[in-house]
């Protein structure tokens, strides 16, 4: 069986941290490896929202703000030049939620058969 719920880290024996939503847009490269997407409960794409306080989210103060996160590792490895770069909306027409998987039409057409 499948039964994940997301692309992950196991950090501990038994949890697991969310470090991946599988957008297919991914933009790792120029946010030192942390994904804004994922990180950021608003899932914003250039920068912080103005409500953090003292690098926690303004959505949960037990959570790290993604963008000072992104900010100090992009500080860490020279590269802060990067958040310069503005990233353009996702396109989420391709992300429809929540998904429905049908696998007899595939099975009709004889091309593919359930499993």
């Amino acid at each position: 069986t499948n039964d994940s719920l997301f692309l992950g880290n196991m950090t501990r024996m038994q949890m697991f941290d969310e470090r991946c939503s599988l957008c297919g847009e991914c933009i790792l490269d120029g946010t030192g490896g942390i994904c804004p997407i994922t990180a950021c409960p608003k899932g914003l794409l250039n920068g912080p929202c103005g409500g953090t306080n003292e690098g926690k989210c303004e959505v949960s103060s037990e959570i790290d703000c993604a963008w000072v996160r992104i900010y100090n590792r992009l500080s860490k490895i020279n590269r802060l030049k990067d958040m310069e770069q503005i990233v353009e909306p996702k396109n989420w027409a391709s992300h429809r939620k929540p998904m429905n998987l049908n696998t007899r039409e595939k099975a009709s057409s004889g091309k593919d058969k359930p499993v």
